[in-house]
């Protein structure tokens, strides 16, 4: 029992099949045992600071958006404290990743939660077949494999929108080079010359112009302007 719940408790894998990088084709269609993706991910990026293990941070994280794997984290904890530690670090450093993206964008956020949710949910339910080969839980699992392509599907056609969204303002970048490259070329040249010096005035007859301190004076001792 110990055993089965320290496998339950971890189905993360990170956020790399969330945000990108799922592997090969081949690799994704072969079968594989299911297994703690703690013990077999490494990859995940590092949390080195005590301060980074953030156990309710985790928890409010894992209740949200997968309550079926906060149970079994509950029923982990009093009985592998060491597994239980490894999950609620994993489970931090996805939560803030995920806080990361959605900063930076909303849109990247929502597919990259919906990529993971799906894999978490796949590899829960694959790690409870193994357990307890059942027919409702090969059922979940087909369902749920069907729900993590779906969620992949969303993930590349947001990237591609993506890619073609930054295509389109290179190629009209380029557009206005070509279009504009002699100008540019001579308004550059212009700008990074050397600016010489005003020269100072001189009347035609050679003599200094005559300033306010060189103006005669009034009778009554002001200047006359």
């Amino acid at each position: 029992m110990r055993l089965a719940l320290a496998t339950l408790a971890i189905p993360l894998l990170g956020l790399a099949a969330a945000l990108g990088g799922d592997g090969d084709v081949d690799s994704q269609t072969k079968p594989k045992a299911p297994a703690s993706p703690i013990r077999k991910s490494n990859a995940r990026p590092a949390l080195t600071h005590a301060g980074e293990f953030d156990e309710a941070e985790a928890l409010a994280f894992v209740g949200e958006h997968h309550p079926e794997l906060a149970r079994v984290l509950a029923a982990l904890k009093p009985m592998d404290p060491k597994e239980y530690r490894a999950a609620i670090l994993e489970l931090t450093q996805v939560s803030r990743t995920l806080a990361d993206v959605k900063a930076r964008n909303p849109r990247r956020y929502e597919v990259a939660l919906d990529a993971w949710k799906a894999n978490s949910r796949v590899e829960l339910i694959a790690a409870q077949l193994a357990g307890s080969p059942t027919e409702e839980l090969r059922s979940q699992l087909r369902l749920a494999i069907e729900a993590k392509v779906d969620a992949e599907v969303r993930r590349h056609r947001f990237e591609l929108e993506q890619a073609e969204a930054a295509a389109k303002k290179a190629r009209e970048a380029l557009d206005r080079l070509e279009t504009n490259r002699d100008a540019l070329i001579e308004a550059r040249f212009r700008a990074l010359q050397p600016r010489k010096p005003p020269k100072s005035k001189r009347p035609a007859d050679g003599k200094p112009a005559v300033g306010p301190s060189n103006q005669p004076a009034s009778p009554n001792g002001e200047d006359r302007r």
